[in-house]
This record gives C-alpha cells, sequence and structure tokens, in this order.
C-alpha cells in the first residue's frame, strides 16, 4: 500500500470520527438531559395554571401529578396549562407535581423537576350584575359553590355588606348616585373568591313613606309618631308652619319606628300640629301631604 493510499485512510477516519462527534454534539445540544426547574402554580384571578421553563429544543412538556400511589400524567405542546383541562384531579387534593421535557421518544425525555406539594383549587365565577328599578335592587344570577356574597359600595358614602341571597335591596339607603360591584365567597379553602363583577352605577331616589299614625299626650305634651322608616330629622308642622325636628327619642321593633317629640316649647291653647318625614335634597324627598294630629 501506498503511502498515498495510507494517508487519504487516515483523512476518511478521522472524517467520519468528527462527522460522529458533530451527530453526538447536536444531539447533545438539542436533548440535553437537565431536568426543568420546578413547577410554579399561579392564576389570573379565573384560571389556575401551572408553569414549567420553557425548552424550545424538546418536542413537548410532561406535567405528573402524584397522590398517594396514584399518577396522573399530562401531555402538552406548550409549558403552561390550565388546572383544568387535566381530567381526574380533585379539588381540595394536594399532588407533588413535577414536570419533564419531551423528545422525540421516549428514551430521550428529560429527568423529571422536583416536586412541589400543590393543592388543587378553583376560582368562583364573577358575579354579573344589574340593576332591577322595580324591586330597586342589585340582583345577579347564583353563582356556582358560592356560599355568600360581598357587595360593595361607594358614592355619596362606602361600605360593604355580606348576603347570602343573590339579591341586595337599597330600601335601606338614603337617596344619591353610588356604584356597586359583587364578589362571590366559598366557606371552602380550596374555592377562591372571584373576581370582582363589572360595577353598576345607581342614581337612586328615596321616597319617603307617610307616617303610620301621630298622636299628642295632652298631659305629657309628647308627640308620638309611629313610621315604617327610620329617620333622622321629621318636619312638624305648628299651626301649618313646618319646622324641622331631629331631637326626639326613637325605639326600634320589628322594623316599626316610633318617635317621640317633645311638643311643649311650642305648644299654647288651639294650636295645631301635622307631622311628615322630611325633603332633603333631589335624592330624599317626601312628596305625600301631612298627617294631622
Amino acid at each position: 500500500m501506498t503511502k498515498k493510499k495510507i494517508l487519504i485512510i487516515i483523512f476518511s477516519v478521522l472524517a467520519g470520527l468528527l462527522a460522529i462527534g458533530g451527530i453526538v454534539i447536536a444531539f447533545l445540544y438539542n436533548y440535553d438531559n437537565t431536568a426543568p426547574s420546578a413547577v410554579e402554580s399561579f392564576d389570573d384571578g379565573q384560571n389556575v395554571m401551572l408553569k414549567v421553563s420553557q425548552n424550545e429544543n424538546y418536542a413537548g412538556y410532561r406535567f405528573r401529578f402524584v397522590l398517594n400511589d396514584e399518577e396522573i400524567i399530562f401531555d402538552s405542546q406548550t409549558n403552561v396549562i390550565y388546572a383544568s383541562d387535566v381530567d381526574g384531579l380533585v379539588l381540595g387534593s394536594t399532588y407533588s407535581v413535577s414536570a419533564c421535557y419531551l423528545g422525540e421518544s421516549e428514551g430521550s425525555n428529560s429527568d423529571y423537576s422536583q416536586g412541589i406539594n400543590w393543592t388543587y383549587y378553583s376560582i368562583l365565577g364573577s358575579p354579573q350584575i344589574s340593576y332591577n328599578s322595580q324591586s330597586n335592587a342589585i340582583v345577579w344570577e347564583s353563582v356556582a359553590n358560592a356560599d355568600y356574597y360581598q357587595v360593595y359600595y361607594s358614592g355619596i358614602d362606602k361600605g360593604s355588606v355580606r348576603v347570602e341571597e343573590n339579591s341586595f335591596s337599597l330600601d335601606g339607603f338614603t337617596g344619591g348616585q353610588r356604584e356597586f360591584y359583587v364578589v362571590a365567597y366559598s366557606l371552602q379553602d380550596y374555592l377562591r373568591a372571584s373576581k370582582a363583577s363589572t360595577p353598576v352605577s345607581v342614581e337612586y331616589v328615596r321616597e319617603y313613606k307617610p307616617f303610620i299614625s301621630a298622636q299628642l299626650d295632652r298631659e305629657s305634651l309628647t308627640l308620638t309618631v309611629i313610621g315604617e322608616e327610620r329617620l333622622d330629622q321629621i318636619v312638624l308642622y305648628v299651626n301649618s308652619e313646618p319646622m324641622v325636628v331631629n331631637d326626639f327619642r326613637l325605639f326600634e321593633e320589628e322594623g316599626i319606628f316610633t318617635y317621640q317629640i317633645n311638643v311643649k316649647p311650642v305648644y299654647s291653647a288651639g294650636v295645631t300640629f301635622a307631622v311628615s318625614p322630611p325633603s332633603i335634597d333631589e335624592y330624599n324627598i317626601y312628596t305625600g301631604e301631612p298627617l294631622v294630629v
């Protein structure tokens, strides 16, 4: 064998070795067997999601959920999945969750990430609220699995009220402009509170109801007025001349309000009295006639 042929053979062998090395390097580059970082859980206020670090050199992602001796496998083309898409998960159960990268074959998958303890939870649906002018109430359809609702309001005042029904009456409010929104809640830890509903603006005009009765005790000169609403002031007519009274004794029993007014300072022989709820502003009015004592 000539020297020239020997050199050709040596160079051919070296070229083959380099080609094989290139293939191995390419394989190692495309399928790094390093396990992904630990799975993360998060939500957007409506959906619960699980996320693993992205690796575009692999064909997909595998999420593994382990509870006792049971294992649930979920394969995905993306590194973020919705928990609700995984069949077999039980709300309130705590799983060990890990993930791996999927290669072109099972043998080329990466190792699994370190497992995390994760309790499967869900988020209640957001109420869809509206204002019913006939019933003077904020209303909404019942939210599945909700145990109660918190009604928040702002405007001329600010606060919140817990209710268990799917409506909230404004009858006890003073009139005015307010904005309302509602959040659904559950007593179960694995059912998180909903996102706030879309706010609803309400311009409510409160028309006070007429008094039920009014009676004067001429010995004590105490005027007793009975009504169906709590009032901060009463209009007292003395010989048809109105005066605002806010100094009185108030008693309440089963939704009936009794007001006791001392009329001694304005009493004289032959005087006539009448009473009515007040008209305070454009949102709090009384349009009826005074009740003559």
